[in-house]
C-alpha cells in the first residue's frame, strides 16, 4: 500500500531515501558537480527538512514507488 505523510511522522529519518530519490531524479543535471552520486547524496540529505516535506512510500519498501513533495 502507499502512503503519504510528513517525513517527521515516520519512526526513522528518511532524509537519506530522500536524497537517493532526488540524486536519482535529477542525476544528469547534477553530475556536472560531481559523478559520485554518493557525494551528491551526502551534500543533499541535510537539505530536506522533515518537517516540510512529504514522503510518498511503499509499505512494503519498494524504493520506486518513494517520491518526495513541498
Amino acid at each position: 500500500m502507499v502512503q503519504i505523510k510528513r517525513m517527521a511522522d515516520y519512526e526513522r529519518d528518511v532524509r537519506d531515501e530522500a536524497a537517493e530519490v532526488f540524486v536519482d531524479g535529477y542525476y544528469k543535471e547534477l553530475s556536472f558537480f560531481s559523478k559520485d552520486r554518493n557525494k551528491l547524496k551526502a551534500a543533499f540529505r541535510d537539505l530536506f527538512c522533515p518537517d516540510v516535506f512529504l514522503c510518498c512510500g511503499n509499505t512494503g519498501g519498494d524504493r520506486r514507488h518513494t517520491g518526495l513533495s513541498e
